[in-house]
């Protein structure tokens, strides 16, 4: 903000105390957001509209009742990412202690019905840990189910890839995301709801708080924690890309 006062400041030959500027700013249409992480590069729009329109058949099939359509991503949570916002006293800040600490992952499938299914590891994420998801999640399969998930690695390694006839066997259809398209994949809205917005102080005091807070939230979704995806159908997501 400094740097911002005084550039503008020698444009206009004055110079606007930090109160004042952050009121010029909001006056012309400006507001203080998060910044947030977009891909490297723009998806084909061609591909990016027709694939756009299958999610939506897809959904609607299942708006319907006459599939299940899940979208699947993984996330990786630490005490030391994402700290949160906080309300301190003036002149005090609010601080959590830094140590090393442990990763887990989280892999999902979450449905526009309120459904989650959600896998906690404590591994690392490989083809290995995705094909024992999928092969869990296959198994509990009530009627033909499609899945739409992104193109990593792990989601099309040849040892993945081998699986997909024996889950189709089982009902199940794979969707991939045409390239640098996460804001279509409606998984990345609850991880951001559950880093950004449910996520409370008390998780970061240590490993174990974390990891049974990630657990409870997960847990209440689609009862004490619900979101409305429809909100977001008609624009960009606005998304805080997590790892």
């Amino acid at each position: 903000m400094s740097a911002a006062i005084t550039k503008l400041g020698k444009k206009i030959t004055k110079v606007f105390s930090k109160s004042t500027l952050r009121r010029y700013l909001k006056e012309m249409g400006f507001s203080y957001k998060r910044l947030r992480f977009v891909p490297a590069k723009k998806p084909d729009n061609t591909l990016y509209e027709e694939k756009k329109r299958h999610l939506q058949k897809y959904d609607l099939l299942a708006q319907q009742g006459k599939i299940n359509h899940y979208y699947f991503d993984e996330s990786g949570f630490s005490v030391n990412s994402n700290i949160p916002y906080s309300w301190s006293p003036v002149n005090a800040t609010m601080v959590i202690k830094s140590f090393h600490a442990k990763r887990f992952n989280v892999l999902g499938f979450i449905s526009k019905q309120e459904d989650l299914k959600a896998y906690i590891k404590e591994s690392s994420v490989t083809s290995d840990t995705v094909i024992e998801v999928f092969d869990d999640f296959s198994l509990q399969l009530t009627k033909p189910t499609v899945v739409t998930l992104d193109n990593a690695s792990f989601h099309k390694s040849k040892k993945f890839r081998e699986n997909i006839p024996k889950w189709a066997n089982r009902g199940l259809t794979l969707i991939y995301l045409p390239p640098y398209s996460p804001e279509l994949n409606i998984i990345e809205i609850l991880w951001k709801f559950i880093k950004y917005h449910w996520m409370e102080m008390s998780a970061y005091q240590s490993y174990t708080a974390m990891k049974e807070y990630v657990e409870r939230m997960l847990n209440e979704y689609g009862d004490k924690r619900v979101i409305d995806f429809t909100l977001y159908e008609k624009k960009f997501y606005p998304l805080v890309m997590v790892d």
